[in-house]
């Protein structure tokens, strides 16, 4: 991993600099409705990256064993959705001198609508969360390869987990946990209807590629302020979820465990889709917009 990151275009930084202050400026202030303290964020702007091969980043994780990133594209009208790996390299820029750049290494075009994906580090496989259909996909890294998929059901136990349509699962975040299946337990995003987080473990048979999904099995829900939960991330050292709400540039840090929100701060950046850390604490964030930014505390 490069230790420091150069912005590999000065006119990309301009340009997304004046897109972040606009958004800044057009977002609504928070409703008295929500009664909280939301404390300043730690995190400081360190550098912006383009990567032009993924159009709308909607989630992104770091992969610590391959040094590498993977992050889902949610596609378009004419253009399949998709995941990418890539990789920070050094480039020399004919101005700028050496600049940190990026390469991407792999791509798998899959489902309809991702929006989150996630490093299951009990077995080293990616599990990636659709919006459309409401699946979660099993893929190998290598590759990339899809090799399973499974489907969340609405209603379970006669309660309405989700409602159907709408802003569905926009995250996914793995957390190792012994006895449990594949090595840990998920955590889905839904973003509204209600906006919540569904805690769910994922079978080991079932669910091949060509065959019918596996059913994905819910444990438990966590509720959540309607703020249109955008993405969500597990932080080992602390045993908590990190929840962005992206159109309030909100961060909830919430206790899975006891269900209490820790403490709300700031979240930096604009239309924030993906959130992950580095193997050196640095905080990336893949926004909707364009390209990936990088914060260091």
């Amino acid at each position: 991993m490069l230790r420091k990151l150069a912005v590999a275009s000065i006119t990309i930084a301009l340009i997304g600099g004046m897109a972040f202050a606009a958004l800044t400026l057009l977002r609504p202030e928070i409703s008295p409705a929500y009664d909280f303290t939301v404390e300043p964020s730690p995190w400081k702007f360190a550098g912006a990256l383009p990567l032009l091969e993924v159009p709308e980043p909607s989630g992104i994780a770091y992969y610590a064993d391959r040094d590498s990133f993977f992050i889902v594209d949610d596609g378009g009208p004419s253009r399949p959705s998709a995941l990418y790996e890539f990789i920070l390299v050094a480039e020399t820029h004919p101005e700028y001198g050496e600049v940190t750049g990026t390469k991407v290494k792999g791509k798998l075009e899959l489902g309809r609508d991702l929006e989150g994906v996630t490093v299951n580090s009990s077995n080293g496989l990616l599990y990636i969360a659709e919006e459309w259909y409401d699946f979660v996909y099993e893929v190998d890294p290598n590759g990339p390869r899809h090799l399973r998929t499974f489907r969340l059901q609405h209603e379970q136990g006669g309660k309405t987990i989700a409602e159907r349509g709408g802003d569905g699962i926009e995250g996914i975040a793995f957390r190792p946990m012994k006895g449990k299946p594949l090595g840990g337990i998920f955590y889905l995003a839904n973003q509204n209807d209600p906006t919540c987080v569904i805690v769910c473990e994922l079978p080991e048979t079932g669910g091949a590629v060509g065959g019918d999904p596996a059913l994905i099995k819910v444990t438990d829900v966590i509720e959540s302020e309607q703020i249109n939960l955008g993405d969500i991330m597990w932080h080992p050292e602390t045993g908590t979820l990190w929840l962005s709400h992206a159109w309030m540039n909100l961060l909830q840090i919430v206790n899975p465990d006891t269900k209490e929100t820790v403490k709300w701060e700031s979240l930096p950046g604009a239309a924030q889709e993906g959130t992950t850390l580095d193997g050196d604490g640095r905080f990336w964030i893949a926004q909707d917009t364009g390209g990936v930014a990088v914060y260091e505390r």
